[in-house]
């Protein structure tokens, strides 16, 4: 749920704009016609954090259609909605449910907001230009845009006077691009910066705007093969390196700059590529699909990826049977992880519900 707010033509109310994005494998699409379909049910209340009443009620179904299977799984798409509406400045507690109309699945969601006056400038809400329109793009950008637009709304600047805004682009922490245009606010103070997208761009970016002293700033992801799709957390993709690369290796990696970490990375993976001609990289699809799993069944006190199950699993993949040993005279209980090659991995209760590597049998 992403909120923004800018002050509105009431001089005593703000416009908030509440944007869901929801990735496509969230929900049930139905096939129709030759297209895939889902409805999806949103109940939005706000209440008044000071008197504790609910100043907002609505809800509202929003149909979205997929012309291909394979993006009603695609975690890089999304069933969107935006819903605008006023409130008097104060503190605010959003709640939003989601419910897949079919499944019958929900979700819910919170945020606390405090609607102040804005004397700088407003945050920027990325926006793409179709058909003429400009439209709430999202946070995550497919590269087949060319340019990205930023909103923002500058009550410093004046009504119709021709004004220069800079804006900087970072990478990792570093400066890969930076420029400044000429804009002119509407009546409200609404400016919109056109930003070339460079094709090379690729992950989490910062995108920085300035006028004179005042700044504001978003991150934005850029997605452009399937690749790209898993460097929205460089920081994390390098932690889960060190299940699968040499120590000396890794070492080396953990040393190096941000941006050189950073395209190590990009080549190492462009290097494992089985079918390169194609877009799909399939062994780090499979490599993330196996880091996911791990997160999701062997997690204790940390990332199950960091367990010792999660990186036989990482390096391994599904063992071709699992064995549970009953608990011993010591009140432990083991598991016996079986491969096709007679390898075996025996991991020992630590007692807390975590598995410790007790034995490995080649």
């Amino acid at each position: 749920m992403w909120i923004n707010h800018f002050q509105s033509r009431n001089p005593e109310h703000f416009t908030v704009d509440v944007i869901v994005q929801s990735p496509n494998p969230y929900f049930i699409f139905q096939k129709e016609q030759g297209h895939f379909v889902t409805s999806v049910f949103y109940k939005l209340s706000v209440i008044d954090k000071k008197s504790d009443f609910q100043v907002f009620h609505q809800t509202w179904t929003v149909d979205t259609e997929e012309y291909y299977y394979e993006d009603t799984r695609d975690p890089n798409k999304f069933v969107k909605s935006i819903k605008s509406l006023e409130l008097p400045k104060g503190a605010y507690l959003f709640s939003l449910m989601i419910i897949d109309n079919d499944s019958k699945h929900e979700w819910k969601k919170s945020q606390d907001v405090e609607l102040n006056e804005i004397n700088t400038i407003s945050g920027i809400q990325p926006m793409i230009r179709i058909e003429g329109e400009y439209r709430f793009s999202s946070d995550k950008i497919d590269m087949d845009v060319d340019t990205l637009y930023l909103k923002m709304q500058t009550p410093l600047l004046q009504e119709n006077i021709k004004s220069n805004i800079k804006y900087i682009v970072k990478d990792m922490g570093t400066e890969i691009k930076a420029d400044s245009v000429q804009v002119v606010p509407d009546e409200l103070g609404f400016v919109i910066i056109p930003v070339p997208v460079d094709k090379e761009w690729m992950g989490i970016l910062e995108f920085e705007t300035s006028i004179g002293d005042e700044h504001s700033s978003i991150d934005i992801g850029f997605v452009n093969t399937s690749l790209d799709r898993y460097f929205q957390d460089v920081e994390m993709l390098i932690n889960v390196m060190s299940t699968i690369l040499p120590y000396k290796d890794y070492k080396v990696l953990k040393k190096m700059p941000p941006l050189d970490q950073k395209a190590f990375l990009y080549n190492y993976w462009k290097e494992q590529d089985p079918t390169p001609d194609t877009e799909e990289n399939e062994l780090l699809t499979e490599f993330y699909i196996r880091v996911e799993y791990s997160n999701i069944h062997f997690g204790v006190l940390s990332p199950g990826w960091k367990s010792d199950r999660g990186m036989v699993y990482i390096q391994f993949g599904k063992p071709e049977s699992v064995e549970v040993q009953p608990r011993n005279n010591e009140g432990r209980t083991f598991e016996i992880w079986s491969y096709p090659s007679n390898m075996k991995f025996i991991f020992m209760d630590d007692g807390f519900g975590d598995y410790r590597l007790y034995r490995q049998i080649n």
